[in-house]
């Protein structure tokens, strides 16, 4: 067990990962009679989860996926399992650019906890030599995911707990992760199409579970929405009909026109194109849209008009 000062200096070096190990952390120092508060600083901290920060309070050891420095040996690390005599670090980076993946022992002793933009360093430093260090089982690996757009992915912060699942877009030019959809943290579920999660380095992407697009498919639905894969958008559950019902369509004279769901080419061609309306006013909202967009097309000048 750490002693009440080994546990206020530590305090100053770190900051709760989250408001809940913010609290969890308080409460639990509160029990052991150390009274304790984080305080925002100017200096990179550690972020620390509750149960990694009670883990080293009693056994005085990190936790496996922990990242941590040794500031002597200029090394930073992942740690990869704690033996009764050292520390082995699962990849590690000495210095700048030496990045060693065979493992590297460590003491158990004189470690501190890596802050954010030593996180950042480790795994940018792992990416440029072609590995990945896998966060779901702590492990390294011989690959970098490169997903395609329209793949439903899993996504995890290599500085905090936020992860989720989306429909991948793109990384922009600004090197943000953008989704089509997404759920943050199995709750908060956004689709405008252009989700942007964060910085890209800064997260870890896989293929998706089965249970991530579970996670997915539920919370979509919980706002009566689902993602079509096949023609890559968001529908509405009252876009569905069956066969025989009524839907309306606009024709190639700008009319709006009615008809009933059925196998036809012409019904499969208007429905992936996004004709099909179960109610009228959305057919005349896009035909007046669309009107008016033509109307600034035509008074734009064209620099291809012939010269009469």
């Amino acid at each position: 067990m750490k002693s009440r000062e080994e546990i206020l200096l530590f305090i100053k070096t770190i900051r709760a990962r989250t408001k809940t190990d913010d609290d969890e952390i308080v409460k639990y120092c509160s029990k052991i009679g150390v009274n304790v508060e984080f305080y925002d600083s100017v200096f990179p901290s550690a972020r620390i989860t509750f149960v990694s920060f009670k883990h080293w309070v009693e056994t005085g050891l990190p936790d496996i996926g922990n990242v941590v420095v040794y500031d002597r040996n200029h090394t930073i690390g992942i740690v990869s399992s704690v033996g009764e005599k050292s520390v082995l670090l699962g990849v590690s980076l000495l210095g700048e650019d030496g990045l060693i993946v065979s493992g590297l022992e460590r003491a158990r002793t004189e470690f501190r906890y890596a802050n954010d933009d030593e996180v950042l360093k480790l795994h940018r430093a792992i990416a440029r030599k072609g590995f990945t260090w896998n966060i779901w089982r702590n492990k390294l690996v011989k690959s970098k995911f490169s997903p395609r757009a329209n793949l439903i992915v899993r996504f995890r912060s290599y500085i905090d707990d936020e992860y989720g699942v989306g429909v991948f877009r793109e990384i922009n030019a600004e090197g943000k992760l953008v989704m089509y959809c997404v759920v943050y943290n199995e709750d908060q579920v956004r689709f405008s199409l252009y989700e942007v999660v964060g910085d890209a380095d800064r997260y870890q992407l896989a293929p998706a579970t089965k249970n991530d697009i579970a996670v997915l498919k539920n919370k979509l639905g919980e706002e009566g929405m689902i993602w079509n894969g096949y023609y890559g958008r968001m529908e509405p559950f009252s876009f569905f009909i069956d066969y025989g019902e009524k839907y309306y369509y606009i024709n190639d004279k700008g009319e709006i026109k009615n008809a009933t769901k059925n196998d036809s080419s012409a019904y499969r061609k208007r429905l992936a194109c996004g004709n099909h309306f179960t109610d009228i006013k959305h057919a005349e909202d896009l035909k007046e849209k669309m009107y008016e967009y033509r109307k600034q097309q035509l008074s734009s000048p064209d620099l291809e008009r012939r010269k009469s």
